[in-house]
């Protein structure tokens, strides 16, 4: 079973905090054909857990268009909160501050009210079974996030660090937007989860973008 949720700022974690508990009590759960639509290209869209960390600004941060970024064309997140699990570790934006520890598998941070960026990893369920396909996994998620109210739509896939994972998108009834990768990787399973008012995307549109550049696998 998942760990416990300690009960702490509930409300500003709400969809990111349920879908993180629901992705993990599904994921062990296989299935023999998936309905998941296929991964879009690019012709159809164009341990025990750490408490987030705070760490220096790097002083060698990559420039635009670094072609060994996952996107070039996004400089990479250089905020002093890094959140950092057992498997990843991620940096987040300027402005953004650690919240307390929410979770035992995760860690996460928070922008201006209802926002949140949080990283969850866990030993997945059902060793004995295959690990999920990527279109097995992007079935879980989208029909996890759906559950929860909302709209939600698959992305191409995005590969990070040499791994890929699947990566959704949407909007939660609140009006927020929302995104989150995720993979099976080495036994656990991994999720960003990002939930982000339209204002702040309006000002920050490649924020998504900017944190999935400093992904970096432990």
């Amino acid at each position: 079973m998942p760990s416990p949720v300690l009960l702490k700022p509930a409300a500003t974690l709400s969809l990111s905090l349920a879908l993180a508990l629901v992705l993990l009590a599904g994921a062990g759960c296989g299935e023999d054909e998936p309905e998941a639509d296929p991964s879009p290209t690019a012709s159809d869209t164009a341990s025990p857990s750490a408490s987030p960390t705070t760490s220096p600004s790097p002083t060698d941060a990559s420039s635009p268009a670094d072609p060994e970024l996952p996107f070039p064309d996004s400089e990479p997140a250089a905020g002093p909160v890094t959140l950092r699990e057992r498997s990843v570790e991620v940096t987040v934006p300027e402005g953004w501050i650690a919240t307390e520890e929410v979770l035992s598998f995760g860690s996460g941070s928070n922008g201006g009210p209802g926002e949140l960026i949080l990283l969850s990893d866990q030993e997945a369920f059902g060793l004995d079974l295959e690990p999920p396909t990527l279109d097995q996994q992007a079935k879980i998620a989208l029909e996890s996030a759906r559950a929860l109210g909302g709209s939600y739509q698959r992305e191409p896939d995005v590969e990070l660090g040499g791994v890929p994972l699947v990566r959704i998108s949407g909007t939660t009834e609140a009006g927020r937007h929302f995104e989150q990768v995720t993979a099976h990787h080495e036994d656990r399973l991994i999720s960003l989860t990002f939930e982000v008012s339209p204002a702040t995307l309006r000002q920050q549109p490649d924020l998504v973008e900017s944190v999935l550049n400093t992904w970096r696998w432990r």
